[in-house]
């Protein structure tokens, strides 16, 4: 993973864009809370020289073979895919699918389904 926040947000677009591919989901829509993630991904800039340009150009990639659309969410928007981070930053392991809403995001999940609002900062 890079050792950089971009860096692991773009790895975990990776990793989310990846899954997609090895189940062949297309059209699928992504989430993430990194305006300068999302952008970076979404535009055709060169990146040669770019730090994560490897990440870079693999979620260019993968986003173009799963006809992905990649599209910024508040943090206050995405509670779900909040917690979740943060209980995965407690996880020794480098990646964990989880096929289960753990306990703490379910309240939150079933928010997100009935389209709850919540004002920034809550």
């Amino acid at each position: 993973m890079g050792a950089t926040v971009l860096g692991a947000e773009l790895w975990g677009m990776r990793q989310g864009l990846k899954l997609a591919k090895e189940r062949d989901w297309e059209g699928i829509e992504l989430e993430s809370d990194s305006l300068t993630a999302v952008d970076i991904v979404n535009n055709k800039d060169e990146v040669s020289n770019h730090p994560e340009r490897n990440l870079i150009e693999d979620c260019r990639k993968l986003k173009a073979e799963v006809k992905a659309r990649i599209w910024h969410a508040p943090r206050e928007a995405n509670r779900c895919t909040d917690k979740m981070a943060k209980l995965g930053s407690t996880q020794r392991e480098q990646l964990v699918r989880v096929l289960v809403p753990p306990d703490d995001v379910v309240e939150d999940l079933m928010a997100d389904i009935t389209g709850v609002a919540y004002p920034r900062g809550y």
